[in-house]
């Protein structure tokens, strides 16, 4: 008899392989991380307990799901762009009272553009105590405000709803010295709220970014992670580059300071920085944690 333990792996991992008909089985695709370390386990004790249909079961496992993880860390072909920027992104949690450190942290890092989720009028009184000359704001309630700060002016700004009407995004065109990106930022309904929701949101956006010539990047907590079939079919739709590529995992999602310690990298890579064929990523990385339940995630890019 197989192991309850190898046998839950097992499930789940077969589970995801059928996220793309049927949506629910979607939510299994997303802890690729954590199945890649149980399948790990359950074959270290297989071979220790001389138990080969469970090594058996978790080295395919292990195989299925290391695979993918291990594909974020393979390296694209470098190309180096003349003008350098840098994003910050950060789903500040509603109701987090460390806004000092969130403060703290974008004056560290100085991103050229920072983008903030969930944050209401309070919130966006706050930020504007960072000084950014521009900005596009759209506060709301609960978890559907978007704010966006830029050192450098942006044109064509507008708040737009892509598919739900929760959810709208903030579009914009932002003048680098060296040209202009167009700018994406948006939220997008977590699972448990809404899939199909969110599936309509990502082929909507795919199909919008479709039509954008020139550089763009598209930023945010898009509630998905790069293993779900519908963010896939969004990097297709789209034909954008995943930041993450050459990497790695990066989790932002949750937080968990104490399990964090003890494993490293145990969490989900929920905040994204999605970037057009223009577009090098130099660098990407996760911020320290700063009260919210989701990391801060920090891109240098360039382009030209």
């Amino acid at each position: 008899m197989v192991n309850p333990f190898i046998a839950l792996t097992a499930l789940c991992t077969l589970a995801g392989r059928f996220g793309a008909r049927y949506p629910y089985a979607e939510l299994a695709t997303h802890p690729r991380l954590q199945y890649t370390y149980l399948s790990g386990l359950g074959l270290a004790w297989a071979i220790a307990r001389g138990k080969p249909l469970d090594a058996g079961i978790s080295a395919l496992c292990l195989v299925i799901n290391g695979s993918e993880v291990l594909d974020g860390y393979r390296q694209p072909v470098p190309r180096r762009g003349q003008n350098h920027f840098r994003t910050l992104h950060l789903n500040v949690l509603a109701g987090n009272p460390q806004v000092q450190s969130i403060l703290d942290l974008v004056r560290h890092e100085n991103p050229d553009l920072a983008v903030f989720q969930e944050v209401d009028q309070s919130w966006v009184d706050r930020l504007r105590t960072l000084g950014y000359g521009y900005a596009l704001e759209n506060p709301g309630p609960s978890q559907t405000g978007i704010a966006v700060y830029s050192r450098f002016p942006l044109s064509n700004t507008a708040i737009r709803v892509f598919a739900s009407p929760q959810t709208p995004a903030l579009i914009m065109d932002v003048c680098l010295p060296g040209g202009i990106v167009h700018l994406i930022a948006t939220h997008p309904l977590a699972p448990q709220w809404g899939i199909q929701a969110r599936q309509g949101e990502f082929a909507a956006l795919g199909d919008y970014v479709a039509t954008v010539t020139g550089p763009l990047v598209l930023i945010g907590d898009l509630n998905s992670t790069v293993w779900s079939p519908y963010f896939k079919d969004l990097l297709q739709r789209s034909k954008l580059h995943d930041s993450r590529q050459g990497f790695g995992v990066l989790p932002t999602w949750p937080v968990l300071p104490v399990l964090n310690a003890i494993v490293p990298g145990l969490g989900i890579p929920l905040d994204h920085c999605l970037v057009s064929q223009e577009i090098q990523v130099l660098n990407l990385r996760t911020g320290p944690a700063v009260g919210s339940d989701h990391l801060p995630l920090i891109a240098d890019l360039s382009f030209g």
